[in-house]
Formats: C-alpha cells, sequence, structure tokens
C-alpha cells in the first residue's frame, strides 16, 4: 500500500510522454480523446499512468503508443 512499482512508474511515465506530445500539438484532452475515439475522462486517466477501464481506452491507448512509436 503506498508503494510505486516499477511496472506503475514506466505508466505514469509513458502517461507524461502522452501529455508533452499533445500540449506540443496544441491539443485538448477532450480533442485528443475524440481523435482516438475514447471518452475525456479514460484519456485523462490514460495520460495519469491509470489503468484503462474500457475497451476504446485500451484502443486509444495502443494507437498511442503506436504514434509515439513512429
Amino acid at each position: 500500500a503506498g508503494e510505486i512499482t516499477e511496472a506503475i512508474y514506466a505508466a505514469i511515465q509513458e502517461g507524461r510522454t502522452f501529455y508533452a506530445d499533445r500540449v506540443a500539438r496544441r491539443a485538448t484532452v477532450r480533442e485528443e480523446a475524440a481523435r482516438l475515439g475514447c471518452s475525456f475522462i479514460e484519456m485523462n486517466d490514460i495520460e495519469h499512468g491509470r489503468e484503462v477501464k474500457t475497451e476504446a481506452g485500451r484502443m486509444a491507448l495502443e494507437m498511442r503508443r503506436a504514434e509515439l512509436r513512429k
């Protein structure tokens, strides 16, 4: 309880990368969510390294990972 594991730390770091990329493109959370097909709440969770709860959120997460690998 209260410990940050390596997996949680990695998710937080990944979310920060997603956030920085979105801000650099001057996109809002709502715009990014609409573009990726998930709710803005789920997009916020992704950017904060939280667990993704829906299939749309999982797809959005995978799309962001693919985009940043390019």
